[in-house]
């Protein structure tokens, strides 16, 4: 009997010490954030999920030597345009919840904002709301809310023009400019691309802006850290039979292939003339050219996983006063990422196919880390033909080592860490370039050049 006893009573006083166990003080939890923003994150094409905002994470810890209860919820409840999972449960309210000693638990929240018939990002707001024996404790969330004009596989009308400077036009899955119609983007206005876009132009695609308003065509992810990232989009894509596109003071940023150019044209007209654009950050090439023909002038090619710009298979290539960089060393690249070929070959090298290809670069820059960033490939079945002179180039080639070219002499780019790619007023390629005739007489940004100019897309500022 003593013992029955003993043994209650031991589990009385263990209980009694588990209950204790609780911190039952007023002093609150400690929170790794007091606000969450959100960039701007476009709301939400109607009948769909999509966009889903990027996820913010922020810990609430324990502090306390004793396992604390606390109720946690989303103010704005069901309704609210943020959600949370809480330790990988989807809930936006938990009640009694326990944190170990000096233990965290992790919030996430996402947002999807809901249209606001506003021109401009309009704010929308939440808080997290915590309650610790009576202690109140908030996380703010904020999020801007950017209604967008929205197209999804879709074949845009013959004659499309987009001229909204201020709502910006969200691009999913395939989009089409069919045959023979034209499609004209004018100045200001910014294009973002889901992950499976590609814009295909069958008939004739135009893009007018201006230096003080270029046209943006990059990825629908506005977050900060994606600033640089690329493959975030397909791209867009000339095929067979379209003529005449002419892209001009254009950033084309964050695809996979930005530019993809098949076969030559049906007219005397290039099939893409490029003037003031950037195209830059791409995943496998900023412009690719297959059997094409491409004239580019004042237009910076920069940073993309393998090639800056690749001719395939012959064609037609004139470039004047472009600047092609590449110092994307996370993409492990051993191969110059400006390349020209005739040929077309397998995977193990063999020939199986060949076209005549031309090619004229003057007044260019073409620089990087490796020691060769330009390279040929040419089979004696087809016409290999190139001249370049008055060029800024990082080569061992024998053959560039005349026309006036510069080997191999640092560019002195502005800011290669900020892929800043404007020349210091000590760079090699100032004042160094052939007057061209007709001349061109402003650099990628619209500034007036001076005589003689410099190589490249840039003008160095005095």
């Amino acid at each position: 009997m003593k013992r029955i006893v003993f043994l209650c009573s031991l589990i009385l006083l263990i209980g009694s010490c588990t209950r204790d166990s609780f911190y039952l003080g007023r002093e609150g939890l400690a929170l790794s954030e007091d606000t969450l923003r959100f960039d701007t994150v476009f709301t939400r094409l109607p009948g769909t999920g999509y966009p889903l905002s990027v996820t913010k994470i922020f810990q609430v810890r324990n502090p306390f030597n004793q396992i604390v209860k606390t109720n946690i919820r989303l103010a704005g409840g069901s309704t609210s345009s943020f959600r949370l999972n809480i330790n990988g449960r989807n809930t936006n309210a938990v009640t009694d919840y326990e944190i170990g000693p000096r233990d965290s638990v992790f919030i996430f929240v996402q947002c999807t904002l809901e249209a606001n018939n506003q021109t401009n990002p309009a704010l929308v707001t939440d808080s997290i709301l915590l309650e610790t024996n009576g202690k109140q404790q908030q996380i703010q969330l904020e999020a801007w809310g950017w209604d967008a004009h929205y197209f999804r596989r879709t074949v845009l009308p013959c004659g499309t023009v987009w001229s909204d400077q201020d709502k910006p036009y969200v691009l999913l899955d395939t989009i089409i400019v069919p045959p023979s119609c034209s499609f004209t983007i004018k100045e200001g206005v910014k294009v973002h691309c889901g992950i499976r876009t590609s814009l295909y132009v069958l008939g004739t695609l135009k893009v007018k802006g201006t230096a003080s308003k270029p046209v943006f065509i990059q990825s629908d992810k506005l977050a900060f850290r994606f600033r640089y990232s690329a493959g975030l989009w397909n791209g867009i894509h000339f095929l067979r039979g379209s003529t005449d596109n002419v892209l001009e003071f254009a950033v084309i940023s964050q695809g996979l292939i930005g530019l993809r150019v098949d076969s030559l044209p049906e007219n005397s007209n290039p099939n893409l003339t490029l003037k003031n654009c950037r195209v830059m950050h791409h995943g496998v090439a900023g412009l690719l050219g297959i059997t094409a023909k491409v004239y580019a002038e004042n237009t910076l090619f920069a940073d993309c996983g393998s090639f800056t710009f690749y001719g395939l298979l012959g064609g037609d290539y004139d470039f004047r006063h472009c600047t092609f960089a590449s110092y994307n060393s996370g993409a492990g690249r051993r191969e110059p990422h400006v390349a020209v070929t005739n040929t077309l070959r397998d995977g193990n090298g063999n020939l199986l196919d060949a076209r005549d290809v031309k090619s004229y670069f003057v007044n260019n820059i073409i620089y990087g880390p490796l020691e060769d960033e330009i390279g040929f490939d040419n089979s004696s079945s087809a016409a290999f033909n190139h001249y370049l002179e008055y060029n800024l180039i990082r080569s061992k080639l024998d053959l560039l080592n005349n026309n006036q070219n510069i080997l191999n002499k640092d560019p002195k780019f502005l800011s290669i860490n900020n892929h800043d790619y404007g020349l210091d007023t000590l760079s090699p390629a100032k004042d160094k370039a052939l007057m061209l005739s007709p001349p061109i007489d402003f650099d990628v940004l619209g500034r007036l050049r001076s005589f003689p100019p410099d190589i490249g897309a840039f003008e160095s500022q005095k």
